[in-house]
Parts: C-alpha cells; sequence; structure tokens
C-alpha cells in the first residue's frame, strides 16, 4: 500500500517569515534536512547552531535546511532567527501546539530532523554531525 510507504517524502507547504508558502517538492533535486525546532527549546537551536558549519560548507553543493518553527509566537520566533543568523529556509505554521507537519512527519520531541535525497525520499532521521556530513557526502 503506498500509503503506508515511509520512504517518500510527505509534501509540505508552509510560509516564511513573509508569509510566502514554500513547498519542500520545491527543493526536489537538492539533498534537504526538515528540522523541526523552536525558540524556546535550547537542545534545538544548539543543534541548528551545530548545524550551521554543515550548511555552510554544503550549501553551494546543492545542500538545503528546511527548518520547521514550532511556535505560535512570530515575534519569538523572527527574534531567534535573527540572533542566530539561521540563513536557510525558515518555515512556521505558527499554530504550535496545533501543526499539521508535526502530525505528518510524526515528530514527537524536539530537535527531529528528516533527511530527504534529490530524489526526494527521506533516508534518514535524527542524523547530526560528522555522521550527517557523511550521509550527505553520499547523497551530493
Amino acid at each position: 500500500d503506498m500509503a503506508n510507504e515511509v520512504s517518500g517524502m510527505l509534501e509540505l507547504s508552509i510560509p516564511d517569515r513573509d508569509g510566502n508558502e514554500i513547498a519542500l517538492s520545491s527543493l526536489k533535486g537538492k539533498v534537504t534536512l526538515v528540522t523541526f525546532w523552536a525558540s524556546g527549546n535550547s537542545a534545538s537551536i544548539q543543534a541548528l547552531l551545530q548545524l550551521q558549519s554543515t550548511y555552510n560548507k554544503y550549501h553551494a553543493k546543492g545542500f538545503e535546511v528546511y527548518a520547521i518553527s514550532m511556535d505560535n509566537n512570530k515575534t519569538n520566533w523572527m527574534y531567534a532567527m535573527d540572533f542566530n543568523e539561521f540563513k536557510w529556509i525558515n518555515v512556521s505554521e505558527l499554530s504550535f501546539p496545533e501543526s499539521t507537519a508535526a502530525i505528518l512527519y510524526n515528530v514527537s520531541e524536539l530537535p527531529s530532523t528528516f533527511l530527504i535525497n534529490r530524489e526526494g525520499d527521506i533516508v534518514a532521521k535524527n542524523l547530526y554531525g560528522r555522521t550527517l556530513e557523511t550521509w550527505i557526502d553520499n547523497l551530493i
């Protein structure tokens, strides 16, 4: 049953800070890390700060980050993005604790990440640091 196919990317289309909807499918052809975080969650902020060097190293080669914030306060979300200089794709439904994206991806803790290959398949979850970079090296 295709509906139970775990490897297929589940489509998301979520607004960025300017209200422009960004579809996850628009990143097909890139290796994409979907990451769930929140401005008030220090573990997820730390994970994103560590991700910055990986992003800077691989972005020009076709690596993208689609960061979904589990926030409901736009000011807090924007402050966290600006203060920490998160330059990748930042989106939020601003509807926490109601989140269509978190339900679709069965997210139970923050941070949670999903690595998607160029074809749009989820190939790994919750990879960080060197392990993540090894995967990206192999996918790019």
